[in-house]
């Protein structure tokens, strides 16, 4: 295959411009699948800038534009430790906090979508955070099959708990 290959560049250089699959097969004595064959793994042997433009078309990006800054590397990092941590939760803690954290909503606000107080949804949020630190920073990181035989936090926003008192 290596020799193909040395061949088919042979005669690229004596061919003029860019030669066909054909032309080339033709001038190597070889057939036409072969020819492909070795200028694919010709092609796989060198290495490519990822600063040279993909094709001809310079309006599309080269390669280096399309991988991930550090910050972007680092918020998915972020969502994937956050995931980790919110196994536990229930489906209902984890809407306050997209709510309170995405969506930029207030505690009031939140409050009066649910129909608690706000002084409740602040317990919510202060101890579903504490729940999730607790999480990432506990010894060495728990599976998630472990986290999921935890108690859900904040499953009942309007019941009272060991934590919060009564209403």
């Amino acid at each position: 295959m290596q020799e193909l290959a040395l061949r088919i560049e042979r005669a690229r250089t004596q061919l003029d411009g860019a030669p066909t699959v054909a032309e080339l097969a033709a001038a190597t004595g070889n057939d036409e699948q072969q020819v492909l064959q070795a200028l694919q793994a010709h092609r796989g042997r060198g290495a490519l800038s990822l600063d040279v433009p993909r094709s001809d078309d310079r309006t599309r990006p080269a390669l280096a534009e399309l991988i991930a800054s550090d910050d972007e590397l680092a918020r998915a990092e972020a969502r994937v430790l956050l995931d980790r941590a919110c196994v536990g939760l229930s489906a209902r803690a984890r809407e306050i906090l997209r709510l309170r954290f995405v969506e930029d909503m207030t505690q009031q606000q939140i409050g009066d979508l649910f129909g608690v107080s706000q002084m409740q949804i602040s317990r919510i949020i202060r101890q579903t955070i504490d729940h999730c630190h607790r999480l990432l920073t506990s010894t060495p990181r728990c599976s998630p099959a472990t986290e999921r035989t935890r108690p859900p936090i904040a499953a009942h926003p309007g019941r009272a708990s060991a934590t919060t008192g009564s209403r």
